[in-house]
C-alpha cells in the first residue's frame, strides 16, 4: 500500500512501515494514536479550537476538502471506508487528466513541487526497483489493502475482509 505507507507510515515492532489507521495531520504535523477513539477525540478538540484542515485515517483524507467523504468522523477512520474514499478521489483525479502519474501527483497536491516529490516517495515505495507501475493504476489505493487474490489485508492490527461486490469490513485489535 504505497500510497497509505507514505500518508500514514510507521514502523512497527519488527521495523516495517506500515498504515497506521489511527493517525492525523495538521499543517505537516503527524500523530499516531492508540484507538480509534482517541483520533477521533483528538479530532474533535482540534476541531472545536477552529482548526478544520485536517487530515485522518490510513490515507490522510483532508476533512476541510472532502467534507462529505465520510458520514461520521469514526468513518473516516475505518481503514475500508478511508481507502475506498482515497481510491475514488484518485480515480476522479484519473478522469480528469488521464494520466496517473499527475493524479498520483494531484492526491497530495495540485502544486506541481509539492505533488511531485509525493508522486516519487509513492513510486519509489510501490515498485522500489523503478520498473514502470502504472499500468495497473487501480492498485495505487484500495486494491493494494484488498489485493485480488486473497481479498484480505492485514496492517497495523487490522483485519479486512471483503467478498465480491461487498463493501470490505474491517477489525482492528
Amino acid at each position: 500500500p504505497a500510497l497509505a505507507q507514505v500518508e500514514s507510515g510507521r514502523p512497527d515492532a519488527a521495523g516495517v512501515v506500515r498504515p497506521w489507521p489511527w493517525t492525523i495531520d495538521v499543517d505537516g504535523q503527524g500523530q499516531f494514536f492508540a484507538s480509534k477513539e482517541e483520533a477521533v477525540a483528538a479530532v474533535r478538540t482540534l476541531q472545536a479550537g477552529g482548526v478544520r484542515s485536517i487530515d485522518v485515517g490510513c490515507l490522510q483524507v483532508n476533512l476541510l476538502h472532502h467534507p462529505s467523504a465520510f458520514v461520521t468522523l469514526e468513518a473516516a477512520f475505518d481503514p475500508a471506508a478511508n481507502a475506498l474514499y482515497a481510491a475514488r478521489f484518485l480515480s476522479a483525479l484519473h478522469a480528469r487528466d488521464n494520466d496517473w502519474a499527475h493524479a498520483i501527483a494531484a492526491y497530495h497536491s495540485e502544486t506541481q513541487r509539492l505533488g511531485s516529490a509525493y508522486r516519487e516517495r509513492v513510486l519509489a515505495i510501490w515498485h522500489p526497483d523503478g520498473a514502470s507501475v502504472l499500468a495497473d493504476p487501480r492498485r495505487a489505493a484500495y486494491a493494494d489493502f484488498l489485493p485480488r487474490s486473497a481479498r484480505y489485508a492485514d496492517f497495523a492490527g487490522c483485519k479486512c475482509v471483503s467478498a465480491p461486490g461487498q463493501r470490505p469490513a474491517c477489525r482492528c485489535d
